[in-house]
């Protein structure tokens, strides 16, 4: 799959009105920008978290079905997996254990990416 034809390529902002946010991260708003380079799935987040503060950080997976670690060295493993064109699947694991799963879906027309993981649901609509 190619930047040019990746659903998952560009800009996304959250509505919060048909999201369910974690418990623990009341953001106020959120932006993604996702790149797509071969395997390679970049993430930056721009967040307004629940204080009001700005918050961005950038994410690199890697969409191959095996596991790396996190870059920021925190001691967790991803795995990543295309489920078809428009469905991501990913797996982190911390001292051998699943701790959390994220799945990543853009709708058939393009206009709407949902993120369900752990205690949410965060639904985006295409800038």
């Amino acid at each position: 799959m190619t930047a040019h034809e990746n659903p998952f390529a560009g800009t996304w902002i959250a509505n919060l009105s048909k999201s369910k946010r974690h418990p623990g991260n009341q953001f106020r708003e959120a932006t993604l920008e996702f790149g797509v380079n071969g395997e390679r799935l970049t993430i930056t987040d721009i967040v307004v978290n629940a204080s009001g503060q700005e918050e961005k950080e950038r994410h690199t997976i890697l969409i191959d079905g095996k596991e790396h670690p996190s870059a920021d060295g925190n001691g967790y493993f991803i795995t990543a997996n295309w489920l078809g064109t428009h469905v991501l699947e990913t797996t982190a694991k911390k001292d051998g254990e699943i701790v959390g799963r994220g799945m990543y879906l853009v709708s058939p027309d393009g206009k709407t990416l949902t993120i369900s993981a752990d205690q949410q649901l965060i639904v985006c609509e295409r800038q």
